[in-house]
C-alpha cells in the first residue's frame, strides 16, 4: 500500500488479513496498491482522503482480483545466517504461489555447485529427499 499528498510517500504491508495502516499527517493523500503483477486488477485504482487535525481515521477498501489466468510460483533459498568457510550452514527453502491459479505438484530445485564440497546433514518440513551428485545438489519439494 502507498499513499501520498503530492510531496511525501508512506508505504506498507498489508496484514495477513488484508488490513493495512498508514500514518499520515494532516493533508490531502491518494492511496492506491502498489507491487502487483499485471495479472491483477485493483478496483478502485486509488482512494483519494483529507485529513484536517489529528487523531482521523478513513477506512478504505480495495478490491484485489484475477486479470487473467496465470502459473507463477516463487522460490527461494534463504541464508539463515552468514556462511564461515568451512562451517555450516542453514538455509529456508521458501515457496509461494503468487498467480491466480492454484498450483499442485511437485517442486525441484537444482543448484549448481562448481569445485565446491557439500554435505547434506539434516532436512526438516516439508523437503522430501535429496540427492547430491557431482556437484549437483538436486532438492526435491513435494
Amino acid at each position: 500500500m502507498n499513499t501520498t499528498d503530492g510531496t511525501h510517500n508512506f508505504a506498507s504491508a498489508s496484514e495477513p488479513s488484508g488490513d493495512y495502516n498508514l500514518n499520515v499527517s494532516e493533508n490531502t493523500y491518494t492511496t492506491s496498491v502498489v507491487g502487483l503483477p499485471s495479472y491483477f486488477s485493483v478496483t478502485p485504482n486509488e482512494a483519494v482522503d483529507t485529513f484536517v487535525g489529528f487523531g482521523q481515521t478513513e477506512q478504505q477498501d480495495f478490491c484485489i482480483q484475477a486479470a487473467t489466468v496465470a502459473n507463477d510460483l516463487n522460490v527461494s533459498i534463504n541464508p539463515q545466517f552468514s556462511s564461515v568457510p568451512g562451517g555450516f550452514g542453514e538455509y529456508n527453502i521458501v515457496y509461494q504461489n503468487a498467480g491466480t491459479t492454484t498450483l499442485n505438484g511437485e517442486v525441484t530445485m537444482i543448484l549448481m555447485l562448481v569445485k565446491c564440497r557439500l554435505y547434506f546433514q539434516i532436512q526438516t518440513q516439508l523437503l522430501r529427499q535429496v540427492v547430491l551428485l557431482l556437484g549437483i545438489l538436486v532438492l526435491l519439494v513435494f
